[in-house]
């Protein structure tokens, strides 16, 4: 699948851009994105993204963030990621670390689903081998890694969010994981986690590494902070 640019959004608060990308090449079971995916009006062009980034620069923007979807599945990825280096801007990948990261990127925030191949294959299509090959490569080519998981009890439970901190400690304790509770879309054959459930996930990740972040999110607390650029 490729994908396009088609949104950019700012959030004053952190002074970050945020580029997205339509499309994705999992499937997870649980993705409101699947579910119910956006729908672009169009896509942005090369000349409109590097307008917009320029002007961003002048405001004061520090960052950028290539979120999606998928953002490793865009054939324009490279050259935009290039495009924001020259204006100043760090770049930073939210990625589901299915394809290997991007020369110029300063830090990936990875979504890693499951550690079980099996698990891993159940909820997203895919199996898990090249996701732990590349947030591995990332973190040997010096690019800063964050990850992140989705609790979700009775698929990814507290021993596969425990084997995944275990998984990341093996490549550096101090590497940052978050824990998210499962937030059920209509019709998921699984629940929401409880907040002591995400806290006993949370410990057991503490076992590994030193920094351990976690948010059980409700419908009604999600704000969404960013000022829509271009569409």
């Amino acid at each position: 699948m490729k994908g396009f640019f088609y949104k950019l959004t700012y959030s004053h608060k952190h002074r970050r851009a945020h580029l997205y990308n339509f499309g994705c090449n999992f499937r997870c079971r649980g993705c409101f994105y699947r579910i119910s995916p956006p729908r672009p009006q169009r896509r942005l062009s090369l000349s409109e993204i590097e307008a917009a980034l320029a002007s961003l620069r002048e405001r004061g923007a520090s960052r950028l963030h290539l979120l999606g979807g998928e953002p490793t599945v865009n054939p324009e990825l490279q050259e935009v990621i290039w495009l924001a280096r020259s204006l100043g801007f760090r770049v930073v990948l939210i990625t589901n670390g299915s394809n290997r990261v991007p020369e110029g990127v300063d830090r990936i925030s990875a979504s890693i689903k499951a550690m079980s191949d099996e698990v891993h294959r159940a909820y997203t299509g895919r199996p898990v081998r090249p996701v732990l090959e590349n947030v591995r490569d990332a973190y040997e080519r010096g690019i800063d890694v964050h990850a992140s998981t989705v609790l979700i009890p009775g698929l990814v439970d507290v021993d596969e969010v425990e084997r995944i901190a275990a998984f990341l400690a093996s490549l550096d304790e101090l590497i940052p994981f978050y824990i998210i509770g499962f937030m059920p879309p209509p019709g998921s054959p699984w629940r929401k986690p409880t907040d002591e459930e995400v806290e006993a996930a949370a410990r057991a990740a503490r076992r590994h590494l030193k920094y351990v972040a976690t948010s059980n999110p409700r419908p009604e607390t999600i704000r969404h902070e960013s000022e829509v650029i271009l569409r």
